[in-house]
């Protein structure tokens, strides 16, 4: 069927990528993985977006695969603004914060940026799922 959207062959067909995506009245976000080799801070962008002319709620899960004694770095800016901020060690925790999901409100036309990183190498994924309201 010609027209019906992207083709298989396409660079993205999972939605993957650092833009927030938005079908009807709702929002999502697919990093895919995204890896980090050692930054010592959170350092690789993840999340990178700005939203439309409506606020969302939403809820945004952070993965990793790191495992050992490395720190984990985790920094949410919104326009610029630290909203959110947390580091942890894979080994006594053995995953992402404990409040995952974490839930937010970003408000219209604002940029919002999920960076993260690793004492050690790790890949990390994010997903952000929301309501957008007029």
């Amino acid at each position: 069927m010609l027209g019906g959207g992207n083709p298989v062959s396409s660079s993205n067909p999972a939605g993957t990528g650092q833009s927030l995506n938005y079908i009807g009245n709702h929002a999502y976000a697919y990093s895919g993985i995204v890896s980090d080799g050692g930054s010592g801070s959170a350092a690789t962008t993840v999340l990178k977006f700005t939203t439309g002319n409506a606020y969302i709620t939403a809820k945004l899960t952070i993965t990793n695969d790191q495992t050992g004694n490395s720190a984990i770095y985790i920094l949410g800016n919104a326009n610029g603004e630290t909203i959110l901020r947390s580091n942890f060690d894979s080994q006594a925790s053995g995953g992402p914060p404990t409040d995952n999901p974490i839930h937010l409100l970003l408000e219209p036309h604002s940029t919002f940026e999920l960076k993260c990183g690793s004492s050690g190498t790790a890949d990390f994924t994010a997903i952000i799922v929301g309501r957008v309201y007029q």
